[in-house]
This record gives structure tokens, C-alpha cells and sequence, in this order.
């Protein structure tokens, strides 16, 4: 993977992460506990699917990436 692409990659990856924490804050304030915590585990994710591409591993599947 071409080091541009794999940088746009993990930029768009920590958008989203950051997404969905913003999410998981919105539906916290809102007593909405389960949502949160599913954005929560997403924003945790993506974030981790970024680390993983630094280090020029990419997986799709979340047990992957256990």
C-alpha cells in the first residue's frame, strides 16, 4: 500500500473514530447508555484500525482484529 493512500486511510479512520465518540457523547448526555456504548466500541475500533495501519496491517472484520 502506497504510503499517500495508507495516510489518507488512517486519517479517514480517526475521522470516524471521532465521530463516533462525539455520537457516544450525545447519546450519553440523552440517558441512551446502550448506544453510547456501542459508539463507544466503535470509536475504539476505528482508532485501533489506524494504529494497525501504521504498522501496514489492515484487517476488516473486528475478530481480526482482536
Amino acid at each position: 500500500m502506497k504510503n499517500e493512500y495508507r495516510q489518507t486511510l488512517i486519517n479517514y479512520r480517526l475521522d470516524r473514530s471521532k465521530e463516533s465518540l462525539k455520537a457516544a457523547k450525545i447519546l450519553f448526555e440523552n440517558n441512551m447508555l446502550t448506544s453510547a456504548m456501542n459508539r463507544i466500541y466503535y470509536s475504539m475500533f476505528y482508532s485501533v484500525q489506524a494504529l494497525l495501519l501504521l504498522h501496514e496491517t489492515s484487517f476488516l472484520k473486528h475478530g481480526q482484529v482482536k
